[in-house]
């Protein structure tokens, strides 16, 4: 119901100050269920103020019994108990009022649900204890608007508004109201227009934007994202797409000089990965067949021989497999920032796209599961590339995917990396790494979205991975005197106290020894 009609429907009754003021209490108790329900971070906060204020209330002055009735209905709404013992001749009334809007504390009710539990409060207390009554509760804006003024005192104003943001129209309207029709107007469009500059032209511009790439999934995926400033997720506050990034230029000349020129440091990285395929071979002795002469085995058996006893046929070496169930998954940061010349005479991008065409083709050496994709973002909607999935086969599709590789957008990295999360748990196997190839310049489109919150959802994100048991790794491709700057330390400085190794690429010879190396240690620790 809007607001002018809800006045209209007021003004019907007698005295529409105590329908409107037995309304507020409602819809202000139903309100506040689903907000602590549904933000733990914000219950905390909610039930700290609840409790300061409980203690400010004052005994009863003298006042009359709808008066009293009217007060003591409020206390147990909001904090479930009352100041001072309920007079016995109007126990029955004033918990036969709470119980209704009891009631109304649960997932599925509505404003309309509120409305009618009001009415029906109203004409329980005209009933037993008449209407008359003009002076209400002290002050009459209920603890909600309390909490909205408390908050905003406290500079944490911009919480609510983002917290608000997500509610039902209606639910939204209630509590704005509460600040004042100008304040409701301010802040609604405030919440709007930071809703369409996140989302950089709203879901027409994501639709467009969608419309150059070919669906993997035309369905988005929803994820949660974490606000360290209420200590909860928000939830179902980003989309994922899955698209196939789009093939230029099919020109192998590309890829083939890309591997040539890095011919050398091709064949370290191949010869670092090749021992780790050596690992993964094991040898049986003392078999009834095999590849291999057992030689102490065969000794052993001329001794029994020699000494009368009757020689055993077991002196081959089987070379069995090792099952190393392991999936890696390469996830690489495609935006707007990664165009900057960074590595010596290239781009972050370039060094980006040489790292994962040599990564990929040692991965093949060695014939572990892996995947190649990437990502970037417009406010809260992220684009997923999916370069190589884990059952598709590295041919000159997936190169031509890599070379043709282009930068754009900003870095809301978390859903990306809690999307490769989905991807790797769905793989089943036992070790799982993900290798997070990035420039470490997070930007969530957002002016209004600080460094803070990003690196703190970026940490919440990597806390989750290590809880599925997934080892992640942060590989920074960039100069030193680039990369050094107080955000992106501070970032790095937060994922070391995690235990999130960061390596840092300053010059593409670096890669193989400090990959393979690393690689090695997770896969067989």
């Amino acid at each position: 119901m809007k607001e002018k009609e809800l006045e209209k429907f007021f003004k019907m009754f007698p005295n529409s100050k105590l329908i409107h003021f037995l309304w507020n209490i409602a819809e202000d108790g139903r309100i506040e269920y689903r907000l602590k329900k549904k933000y733990r971070g914000l219950k905390y906060k909610i039930e700290e103020i609840d409790a300061k204020y409980f203690e400010t209330i004052q005994p009863f002055p003298k006042m009359s019994k709808l008066e009293k009735a009217v007060e003591l209905i409020l206390h147990l709404n909001y904090f479930g108990k009352t100041k001072e013992p309920i007079p016995k001749d109007l126990e029955d009334v004033v918990l036969e009022i709470h119980k209704k809007f009891e009631s109304l504390k649960n997932d599925h009710s509505t404003v309309n649900d509120s409305i009618k539990a009001a009415t029906e409060a109203y004409f329980i207390l005209k009933e037993k204890l008449g209407d008359k009554i003009k002076k209400f509760p002290n002050p009459i804006t209920s603890p909600v608007n309390l909490k909205i003024v408390k908050a905003r005192k406290d500079e944490e104003f911009e919480i609510l508004k983002q917290f608000y943001g997500d509610l039902p129209d209606e639910e939204l309207e209630k509590l704005m109201e509460l600040l004042g029709e100008k304040g409701f107007e301010n802040l609604k469009a405030a919440a709007e227009g930071k809703e369409k500059k996140e989302n950089s032209g709203g879901e027409k511009g994501v639709m467009s934007q969608l419309r150059k790439f070919k669906y993997i999934n035309k369905k988005p995926f929803f994820y949660d994202e974490w606000d360290y400033t209420i200590d909860d997720y928000k939830i179902k506050w980003c989309k994922v797409y899955e698209v196939e990034p789009l093939i230029r230029q099919k020109d192998q000349k590309i890829i083939d000089e890309t591997l040539k020129k890095n011919r050398k440091y091709l064949h370290q990285l191949k010869k670092q990965f090749q021992m780790i395929k050596l690992e993964k071979l094991k040898k049986v002795k003392k078999e009834p067949d095999g590849e291999e002469i057992d030689i102490d085995a065969a000794v052993e058996n001329y001794v029994d021989y020699r000494a009368g006893l009757y020689p055993s046929d077991r002196v081959y070496i089987k070379i069995l497999k090792k099952e190393r169930e392991i999936s890696t998954l390469f996830l690489i940061d495609l935006s707007g920032s990664t165009t900057k010349i960074s590595i010596p005479g290239k781009s972050v991008l370039e060094g980006e796209k040489e790292a994962i065409l040599l990564l990929a083709e040692t991965m093949e050496e060695i014939g572990d599961d892996f995947g190649i994709f990437g990502y970037d973002s417009t406010g809260k909607d992220v684009f997923y590339y999916v370069i190589k999935d884990f059952d598709e086969r590295y041919k000159t599709k997936v190169k031509e995917k890599i070379a043709n590789l282009t930068s754009g957008g900003s870095t809301r990295s978390a859903p990306a990396v809690r999307h490769s999360i989905k991807k790797l748990n769905e793989r089943g196997l036992k070790t799982k790494l993900l290798f997070h190839i990035t420039d470490a310049e997070l930007n969530y489109g957002g002016s209004t979205i600080s460094h803070k919150y990003m690196i703190e959802d970026m940490k919440k994100c990597y806390s989750e991975a290590k809880k599925n048991r997934i080892f992640p790794l942060q590989i920074v491709v960039g100069k030193k005197n680039v990369i050094k700057n107080s955000v992106i330390d501070a970032y790095i400085s937060e994922l070391k106290k995690m235990d999130v190794p960061n390596i840092l690429i300053n010059k593409i010879e670096e890669l193989p020894e400090k990959i393979a190396k690393l690689y090695r240690k997770l896969t067989f620790q």
